[in-house]
């Protein structure tokens, strides 16, 4: 049995015209009841790490697949998106796999998320208060896109 911790990474982006949008990460937090219970100087930089790592694989995948899916940002960046992964970590900190808990409606923001964590394949050893016992822990991942402004101009 597992334990799960929510974790949500918010992933901005915002469009251009004719090119597929820029994003970056603003946040990821762990909940907190979950700080109650652990050592927040332990579990906040290893939340941090995990952040810095799956953002540094999905910004590039995303932007590629953006590129390719909705060049012109017209199809799917029109709405906020917003999909939740939850991975399992063991304590080594290796991935054990990722799902889609929460879908975009978004084939390939989806799959791209997914693949960012089996890319990512392993963290830091994750410290030991996360796992409350357990050997692995769930962490629901939270990635969200916002809408693409539209950019106007006046003479």
């Amino acid at each position: 049995m597992t334990r799960a911790l929510i974790a949500s990474a918010v992933l901005f982006a915002s469009a251009c015209a004719s090119a597929a949008p820029p994003i970056r990460l603003i946040s990821l937090q762990s909940p907190p009841e979950r700080r109650a219970r652990s050592s927040g100087e332990q579990v906040e930089p290893f939340l941090d790490r995990v952040k810095a790592k799956v953002y540094a694989v999905w910004a590039r995948r995303m932007h590629d697949e953006a590129q390719r899916e909705d060049p012109d940002g017209q199809l799917y960046s029109r709405i906020e998106r917003r999909v939740i992964v939850e991975f399992a970590v063991d304590r080594q900190g290796a991935v054990l796999g990722a799902r889609i808990s929460s879908s975009s409606g978004v084939d390939y923001m989806d799959r791209v998320a997914v693949e960012s964590f089996a890319l990512a394949q392993q963290f830091d050893e994750p410290p030991v208060d996360l796992f409350e016992g357990h050997e692995t822990v769930n962490l629901p991942f939270t990635f969200t896109v916002q809408a693409a402004r539209k950019v106007t101009h006046s003479f």
